[in-house]
């Protein structure tokens, strides 16, 4: 059993580290900086007048455990005062587990995030999307909980799910299939909303390589706006109906199938509307090694006689990250490569010499930049809007010699004042043995930058 123990750091230095940054002693040889995995300790949010207005203090005390609470001032605003308040803000579980294929994707969020309208309100709350999760993955490990904001004072406690929830994973196998049992319990204002639960069961068939060949997800109890919503869907577009319920009607059921050869993998897609089998999807991802390209091919749309074929081209570097992509859908004559595809480019993201990332140019002129210091730390991120001159938003990292203890993040006043405000600060200590690198505290678990790595896993075992 691995543990989460962490170093002692007793309440001076607590108090230390949360008004201006502890210094932990240097473990990297004089003049030379080693960079050491760090985890959250603590998060400060702070109020239009840079207040604190709030914390978060995370305990890794339990093995294979992660809690926090969140704190508040109280109604007086001031600190250490009778009316000071104290909530659950995310507690992760995990258990010792084989490398099997992780949690698939939570039905009901997903179907939330193929609605436009969905996928802008999950963008604009920053919630977990059904893939992504706030618990981050721990490697030789299975999340069999994941908890937040739970009470009526949580910080972020307004979300879709009310206050919170409560998502609790089992897993059971039988030779060569898991079956995996998610039960999302939803909370508003500190109390159970049991006419709200939703049950999803995952059928996964392994192949001698522990490689999935088959994976059926189906929802086996569903509440009443799942209901309405199975009721209403039917075999065929939906796309005005999902747009106005901002969700798909793909919210109940979905099978999936791969086969395996040397250069690629298939994957063939049975998705439902409601309970109502409408559409096959049929895709294929390749790797071109000689031009540095993944190539993902799908057809979503097989249950018709035209054939709606898409092609996503990922470009790589020697690191295989990817610098750029395109985005290629057939025209009307339904075949890919001829003079009427509609083509569209993706961001296009640069790199140092040692890797890291430099600059990403997005769409609509929009910009990401990376500021490094002479010991090739970042110590800044700034992010430009379409013609701003000014960046929209900022981060700034601190460091010791040994690991990052800071890092702030800072927001524009408007859209017409540039002023940049301070809006939040995660303080950090060295990660326990085997902690997970760039645990989000707040947010979910999203990849910064795509990789190779990244899009063909996320091909291969869609979670």
């Amino acid at each position: 059993m691995r543990r989460f123990a962490l170093p002692f750091i007793g309440p001076i230095c607590l108090t230390s580290l949360l008004v201006s940054g502890c210094e932990f002693e240097n473990e990297s040889s004089k003049g030379a900086v080693t960079k050491r995995p760090v985890a959250p300790l603590a998060v400060e949010y702070y109020d239009d007048t840079g207040a604190t207005s709030g914390r978060v203090i995370f305990d890794y005390s339990k093995p294979m455990h992660i809690q926090s609470r969140y704190l508040t001032p109280g109604d007086d605003g001031v600190w250490d005062t009778t009316d000071d308040t104290s909530s659950h803000f995310l507690e992760c579980l995990y258990e010792s587990a084989d490398d099997t294929p992780p949690r698939q994707r939570w039905l009901p969020l997903v179907a939330t995030r193929r609605s436009p309208s969905g996928a802008n309100a999950l963008s604009l709350v920053n919630m977990a999307d059904g893939e992504n999760m706030f618990c981050p993955a721990l490697s030789g490990h299975h999340l069999i909980r994941e908890a937040r904001c739970l009470e009526d004072n949580c910080h972020g406690a307004s979300t879709i799910y009310g206050s919170g929830f409560e998502l609790s994973i089992s897993r059971e196998r039988h030779n060569n299939t898991i079956t995996e049992t998610q039960t999302m319990q939803h909370y508003d204002s500190g109390s159970r909303e049991d006419w709200l639960q939703q049950t999803q069961e995952s059928r996964i068939t392994l192949d001698e390589q522990s490689r999935p060949i088959e994976v059926n997800i189906e929802m086996t109890v569903t509440n009443i706006f799942d209901d309405i919503l199975i009721d209403v869907c039917h075999a065929g577009s939906n796309a005005a109906l999902e747009l106005l319920l901002y969700r798909s009607c793909k919210t109940a059921k979905e099978s999936i199938r791969y086969s395996y050869t040397d250069s690629a993998i298939a994957r063939q897609t049975d998705y439902y509307n409601g309970w109502t089998f409408t559409h096959m999807e049929n895709s294929l991802r390749t790797v071109d090694t000689e031009n540095n390209v993944l190539i993902i091919t799908s057809d979503t749309n097989l249950h018709t006689s035209v054939p709606d074929p898409t092609e996503n081209n990922y470009f790589f570097n020697a690191r295989g990250q990817i610098t750029s992509s395109t985005t290629r859908k057939a025209g009307a004559d339904g075949t890919l490569h001829t003079p009427d595809d509609d083509t569209a480019s993706g961001p296009q993201y640069f790199y140092r010499a040692d890797g890291q990332p430099q600059r990403v140019e997005y769409g609509y002129g929009s910009v990401d930049e990376y500021r490094y210091d002479d010991f090739g730390r970042l110590v800044k991120t700034l992010y430009f809007s379409p013609g701003k001159d000014t960046p929209t938003r900022k981060t700034e990292y601190t460091y010791n010699d040994a690991h990052k203890t800071k890092k702030t993040f800072y927001q524009a006043v408007s859209e017409d004042d540039p002023t940049l405000v301070k809006t939040s600060t995660i303080y950090f200590l060295p990660a326990p043995a085997g902690f997970p690198v760039n645990f989000s505290p707040d947010t979910p678990q999203r990849s910064e930058l795509p990789t190779v790595k990244s899009i063909m896993a996320r091909f291969d075992n869609p979670s």
